[in-house]
């Protein structure tokens, strides 16, 4: 509890000195103030992966333009899934800050990483698990979510963008077998 509290300090700050200051602040303005994120290696095959997504995602365009992007912390979505090359600026924010940002400055879209084992005949999710040692492939979904202002009677619309890259083990090295086409 204590831990979570200490992470919304941040972004408590930036919104009680957007209410000093004389000119609004858009959710622009407060994202950009926020920290990036550093990479760091990846310890897990996942979170290769996960890199590898991202980095094509933002290569291909396929991530919102303005930057900083934003990730969703969760079990793929840390430093380690970050781009270690490039000029994109990222910051890792929980669920609980994302909706206080919407909630303050409005709509803006994040990005959400989810590992998916595709053996067998459904889709299983296996974000907590992991990748088995025997596992040939794996699927990781890329979503682009828009984080909307909560209302008053709670109703939720989720309309986000889905995008699936198709992974196949070769040997002791992953390659990437498919992906959304180019736009």
């Amino acid at each position: 509890m204590v831990r979570a509290l200490r992470a919304l300090v941040p972004i408590a700050s930036l919104v009680g000195a957007a209410a000093c200051a004389t000119k609004p602040l858009t959710i622009a303005d407060v994202l950009g103030k926020l920290p990036a994120a550093r990479a760091e290696e990846p310890a897990r095959i996942e979170e290769r992966l996960m890199r590898m997504t991202l980095e094509r995602a933002i290569a291909a365009n396929k991530v919102p333009p303005e930057r900083p992007l934003v990730l969703l912390k969760s079990p793929w979505g840390s430093a380690r899934v970050l781009p270690a090359q490039g000029d994109a600026r990222v910051v890792l924010l929980s669920h609980a800050e994302i909706a206080q940002l919407a909630q303050r400055y409005g709509t803006f879209l994040y990005v959400y990483l989810r590992l998916e084992n595709r053996e067998g005949s459904h889709k299983v999710s296996i974000d907590q698990k992991g990748i088995e040692p025997d596992q040939t492939s794996a699927r990781v979904s890329l979503f682009v979510i828009p984080a909307v202002p909560a209302t008053d009677g709670e109703i939720w619309s989720i309309c986000a963008d889905r995008q699936s890259y198709l992974y196949a083990k070769r040997g002791a090295d992953w390659t990437l077998e498919s992906s959304p086409p180019p736009d």
